[in-house]
């Protein structure tokens, strides 16, 4: 169910985050801006633009690899621990913008630069450092405990790497240790919407607790995997450098890639999770049967399954689950592509905030 629109963006939303400090979340558009909305009012209180190769001869900024034109950040997210700090990736290169200052290109400061694209932003909850992937292929992990930020340790891999676009497969890492903890098997037995598998990886998230862990595939699925808690699993862990995990595809209402994937921030609701998917979908997943201890053969009948689902009328590029006190809802920000532009609607891009029950 449709409650409420964010309407202001002039051209597709490309990227949502959420402040885990205040009521607030930012949306990055190809309009070249950040906007940040406050939710209580439902309305936008302050327009910010990261700084392009050809908007900001002040503020050097590299530029996008490829053959790609720069059209505004892909990805965006909060400091951890700093709610008027916010990362932005504008092509190969990784930004920071103060919500104190006025918002112009030349205030914001260049923090990095990648060999392609950066696609991905992941900052840990320590505050201490920022994960990123890139088109190449490659993971950079920066140290952000001091000014100016500086980076801190670059992972080489090959393809398969922890990525969101453009990429094949993924890994998960264990932060601290720098080594890959798993590598699963993407492919499929029985591909689905997409011919190539394994799929391209275009989202990953983990949920609050750390144990579980989900990635958007471009063939319509989803890849879930979970971590048991128990001591004994943890010692074997240990061990042998290698995770016991659960890991199980997951098919729902979508008919094509599957764009984005977001838990919710807050610790509420760390077993559900919803997915976005470029033919429209929105999906609310519900993992709690499968996080109860069964096997791997138990898990045929508790897997996690979709429990609602809507169709928006556009292309989704990004969904978040919002952080919520509601018991039976969910209420999930959605942006995205409108299928038919109408030019001058300030609607027409609009982030739609949708509530799904459970």
């Amino acid at each position: 169910m449709l409650t409420a629109k964010l309407a202001g963006h002039t051209e597709p939303v490309s990227a949502l985050t959420q402040s885990l400090q205040s009521s607030i979340i930012a949306s990055a558009s190809e309009d070249s801006t950040v906007r940040i909305w406050d939710m209580t009012t439902l309305q936008t209180t302050k327009i910010l633009y990261p700084p392009t190769p050809q908007s900001s001869p002040t503020t050097k900024v590299d530029s996008c690899s490829d053959d790609d034109e720069c059209d505004g950040p892909v990805a965006i997210s909060f400091a951890a621990n700093s709610p008027n700090l916010i990362f932005a990736a504008v092509g190969s290169s990784l930004v920071l913008g103060d919500l104190r200052l006025n918002g112009a290109s030349n205030s914001w400061q260049q923090l990095f630069s990648a060999s392609e694209n950066i696609n991905k932003i992941s900052v840990h909850s320590n505050e201490l450092h920022v994960g990123l992937a890139d088109d190449s292929g490659s993971v950079y992990v920066l140290e952000t405990a001091k000014i100016p930020y500086k980076p801190y340790r670059k992972i080489h891999c090959d393809q398969r790497v922890l990525s969101t676009k453009k990429v094949m497969g993924d890994m998960v890492w264990q932060y601290g240790l720098f080594y890959p903890l798993v590598q699963p098997n993407l492919a499929a037995d029985n591909p689905f919407a997409q011919g190539l598998n394994p799929p391209f990886v275009y989202d990953t998230a983990f949920n609050s607790m750390g144990n579980t862990f989900i990635a958007a595939l471009g063939d319509g699925s989803i890849d879930w995997m979970h971590w048991p808690t128990t001591k004994s699993q943890s010692r074997s862990t240990r061990k042998t450098k290698q995770a016991q995990y659960i890991q199980e595809r997951l098919v729902g209402p979508h008919a094509w890639s599957v764009t984005s994937v977001s838990f919710e921030n807050g610790n509420d609701k760390p077993n559900m999770f919803v997915s976005g998917c470029i033919d429209g979908s929105v999906a609310l997943w519900n993992l709690q049967n499968a996080t109860n201890g069964f096997t791997t053969d138990e898990l045929e009948t508790h897997a996690p399954k979709s429990v609602n689902s809507v169709k928006m009328p556009y292309k989704v590029n990004t969904v978040m689950m919002l952080e919520s006190t509601n018991e039976s809802k969910a209420v999930v920000a959605v942006g995205g592509t409108a299928k038919h532009k109408a030019k001058h609607a300030m609607d027409a891009f609009a982030i739609d905030l949708v509530s799904l029950a459970y």
